[in-house]
């Protein structure tokens, strides 16, 4: 396993903490930013990139694996991402 870190602006941490909220990503009861990487990075959670508009944008790959099951969360305002998250382990 490999461990990284982040450098953001306060204004792009709470954007992140937001969507892990969003997601319920949590860790040992808490929101957590890395429980959301990982769950982006394992095909858990799979994003639909929106560009702004006027930006054409190319369509998301296909998931990695099959959904038996799915939720929509909304993205947090002015990020341009949604999630699709994949439930059902």
């Amino acid at each position: 396993m490999k461990r990284e870190s982040l450098k953001l602006t306060d204004e792009n941490w709470q954007n992140l903490m937001h969507l892990a909220a969003a997601t319920k990503s949590e860790y040992l009861g808490k929101v957590s930013w890395r429980r959301l990487i990982s769950r982006i990075a394992s095909g858990e959670l799979v994003l639909r990139l929106s560009a702004a508009p006027g930006v054409a944008s190319a369509p998301a790959p296909a998931p990695a694996r099959a959904a038996k099951s799915h939720k929509s969360v909304k993205p947090a305002a002015g990020l341009g991402i949604s999630f699709k998250g994949f439930y059902g382990n």
